[in-house]
């Protein structure tokens, strides 16, 4: 690590120390989550996730 400048950040998942424009270059390329109005969600959005459920002996959900 010595003569870089680069930040290094602990990452707990492989348990190795890396370099942040690494770190931020993954997250970068991570998998983009749309709702079903086709918005990206990111972290902190709150979501409601409803699912009808089926009464027995009713006609209606």
């Amino acid at each position: 690590m010595a003569g870089n400048d680069d930040e290094y950040v602990y990452d707990e998942v492989t348990g190795e120390w890396r370099p942040a424009s690494e770190l931020a270059a993954a997250a970068q390329a991570a998998v983009e989550v749309h709702d079903a109005a086709g918005n990206a969600l990111t972290d902190g959005d709150s979501v409601t996730l409803i699912k009808d459920l089926k009464v027995k002996g009713a006609n209606q959900t």
